[in-house]
């Protein structure tokens, strides 16, 4: 990820190249994203092979995907999952997001892999959007640092004594 100005984080990169073969994706995130999904399945993880064979990983490489055992409901917002790794990237109206839950996403490398589904060309487009929306969803809600302080004041309690 490159440097940025002014103290901003690069949380997300994500490159889409569509072929003939294939939707080619590679994608890339700030470690905390991979340390959150890794926890909600306690860091374990199982091949990618256990899934789908629809995401096809470079040759000689090896994807694993981090187990979801404390699922995030599988969707939020109604509108994107976390919990169908294998599928395509719109599945029936849900944005699949669990190309988050591949192993090594924060590596230097990020993750690469192939989904072997067509795609139209104005498809990548609007699939494009569409997923960094979801990302920004998931970040917003879950993993981007909240602080709230509550106080609480009233009026001296004064006893009466009137037992």
């Amino acid at each position: 990820m490159e440097p940025l100005k002014d103290g901003m984080i690069s949380w997300f990169d994500l490159d889409l190249d569509r072929r003939a073969s294939g939707l080619y994706l590679k994608a890339k995130a700030d470690k905390r994203v991979e340390d959150f999904i890794a926890k909600l399945g306690y860091g374990e993880s199982q091949p990618l092979e256990v899934y789908s064979r629809l995401w096809v990983p470079p040759t000689g490489r090896a994807l694993r995907i981090y187990n979801l055992t404390n699922d995030l409901d599988g969707r939020f917002r109604d509108k994107y999952s976390i919990g169908l790794p294998g599928a395509g990237l719109d599945v029936d109206g849900t944005i699949n997001l669990s190309f988050l839950r591949l192993v090594g996403l924060s590596s230097e490398d990020g993750v690469s892999f192939k989904i072997e589904l067509p795609m139209s060309r104005s498809r990548v487009g609007t699939m494009r959007a569409q997923l960094i929306d979801g990302v920004r969803e998931l970040l917003q809600e879950y993993i981007v640092p909240v602080h709230v302080t509550m106080k609480l004041v009233s009026k001296p309690y004064e006893d009466s004594g009137s037992e």
